[in-house]
Formats: C-alpha cells, sequence, structure tokens
C-alpha cells in the first residue's frame, strides 16, 4: 500500500528521472596506446550535461602525461556552460565559457595562451556534444579550451574544426561518431569507440 501510494505521488507530480548514456574510447597515437577518454550525457529536466574525461601518457623523445576534462551543459541546442580543467607536465589550465544575458563570458587559459574576448551568438555544439550528435548543418563549434568559436567544414562524412590553425577531425557514418583525429604537438592522437 506504501508502495502504490509512494509511485502515486511520483506520478502526481511529474517526477523527471535522468538517463546517463556513457561511451567509452581508445586513444592511439602511431597505431600505439597510450590513453583512454569517456563521455557521458546525462538529461535533467530541460538541460543536458556532457562530461569528457581523458587520460593519455606516453614516452616520445620526453614523457608526455595529460589529463583533460571537460563539463558543459545545455538547454536544448543552446550553451550555457563550458568548463575545462587540463594537466600536463606544461603545468594545470582551467577555462570557462558561461553565457549571461546575450553573450557569453570567457576566461580560457591554455600553455602559453589566455583569451578573455566575450563571444556573441548562441553556441550550438562542441567536442562532447559531437560525440553523441553528429553537427549536422553547424558551421561552428567551440574550441572549449581556448575559448573561441572554430570553423568547422563538412566534406565526405568527416568534420574538420580548425582551432587556431590547428585542424581536428570527426569522421561519422550514417549519423554515428566512428573516430577522431586531434592535433597534438608531439604527435596526434586517434580517438576509436573500445570495443566491447
Amino acid at each position: 500500500m506504501i508502495r502504490l501510494f509512494l509511485l502515486s505521488l511520483f506520478v502526481s507530480f511529474g517526477y523527471q528521472g535522468s538517463a546517463q548514456e556513457v561511451r567509452a574510447f581508445d586513444i592511439s597515437a602511431a597505431g600505439i596506446s597510450i590513453g583512454e577518454m569517456t563521455v557521458s550525457r546525462e538529461v535533467r529536466d530541460t538541460l543536458t550535461h556532457y562530461v569528457m574525461k581523458s587520460d593519455v601518457n606516453f614516452w616520445f623523445f620526453s614523457h608526455v602525461k595529460l589529463s583533460y576534462q571537460v563539463y558543459s551543459v545545455y538547454h536544448n541546442d543552446h550553451l550555457i556552460s563550458s568548463q575545462v580543467t587540463s594537466q600536463s607536465n606544461k603545468g594545470t589550465f582551467k577555462s570557462m565559457v558561461q553565457w549571461n544575458k546575450d553573450h557569453y563570458v570567457v576566461d580560457a587559459a591554455a600553455y602559453k595562451y589566455t583569451n578573455k574576448e566575450i563571444i556573441k551568438g548562441s553556441i550550438q555544439t562542441n567536442a562532447a556534444r559531437m560525440i553523441f550528435e553528429e553537427p549536422v548543418g553547424k558551421t561552428r563549434a567551440l574550441a572549449d579550451s581556448y575559448g573561441v568559436l572554430a570553423p568547422l567544414d563538412f566534406k565526405d562524412n568527416t568534420y574538420a574544426l580548425n582551432v587556431l590553425g590547428k585542424v581536428n577531425y570527426y569522421h561519422y557514418t550514417k549519423g554515428l561518431f566512428k573516430r577522431a583525429v586531434v592535433y597534438h604537438s608531439v604527435k596526434n592522437f586517434e580517438i576509436t569507440p573500445r570495443q566491447k
């Protein structure tokens, strides 16, 4: 009887649960496994939360260790906020992009880079969202770490994201993300779905 009463309360008051989807990926360079990445998407009420976490650790003339996390929130197709924390041999850096009335406030820091220029207009996609949704018809995407909208060009099922002159490639098949090739100053990374 108590269970039935509680169930009727949830139904009466329109209880909104959250469903989380998590995808796992391997990161490689020159065919050698160097790390892993997970990306999650969770819908809570009217907001969609994305969390991207990656860890890379390899030796290429010197030890390279990189930990990267992005937390972004969307309301429908509109980015509300994005926060990045990256840690590497070169230090710890944080970036933030936050919607404020009619523009985005930017406070971005990366190795030998800072940016505080506002962004006008709506941001509709970033790397974390592109893992779950092909950015059909979109011509710009947020480069979270740098706090800039980067040009997004489409050709042959591939989107080229030009981040301050460094190009990352996102490949899709029938609307599903298949792999990415991400620029790195030492060696480009390839990100592929983990085989079950």
